[in-house]
């Protein structure tokens, strides 16, 4: 299975609305403790880490574990995980440029079973063809293209913010 599979089933279970709301938290965790274990951090430094950003010692080191399982403690991260890192990227690269190029219509084709993203342009030649059809089931979010088109630039517009000045600017408000 690809990092791009795994991660089109995590968006899959993101937006079914199947997990709890701790996921989301979870993954984004996850994400930084690759992106610190590529930057040479070892085991212990990013459990640390972990601990830091708020995570129980439990949560850290399950994580932590995660991130480093197959691998030893001083060497780097399993590449399997950052292979995860790498498909969560390219799969919202490809929704991105699916949104701005005019073809979100593609989107869907996402859904259809384990679908490697290298492998979507053939698949969008088959369903032109008539030999493939869209998929029977598209998660909610993925049914409301425009929707999904404002979320993701407002999500790019929010990673521009500057949270922690905003946070003591308007701390009196609560």
């Amino acid at each position: 299975m690809s990092g791009a599979d795994v991660y089109t089933e995590t968006i899959k279970e993101l937006s079914d609305r199947i997990v709890e709301a701790q996921r989301p938290i979870r993954v984004l965790s996850a994400i930084e403790g690759i992106e610190r274990a590529a930057e040479a951090a070892i085991f212990v430094e990013v459990f640390e880490a972990f601990r830091t950003d708020g995570l129980d010692e439990e949560e850290a080191w399950s994580a932590a574990h995660r991130i480093y399982r197959g691998s030893l403690p001083e060497l780097g991260p399993c590449t399997r995980d950052l292979g995860y890192g790498k498909g969560l990227v390219l799969t919202l690269l490809y929704v991105r440029l699916a949104i701005q190029s005019g073809k979100a219509h593609r989107i869907p084709l996402l859904f259809c079973e384990k679908v490697d993203l290298l492998a979507m342009g053939v698949l969008h030649q088959l369903e032109e063809e008539g030999l493939v059809d869209q998929p029977s089931f598209v998660p909610a979010p993925f049914n409301d293209l425009p929707a999904l088109a404002v979320a993701l630039s407002l999500g790019g517009f929010t990673a521009k913010l500057d949270w922690t000045r905003l946070e003591s600017d308007y701390s009196g408000l609560i």
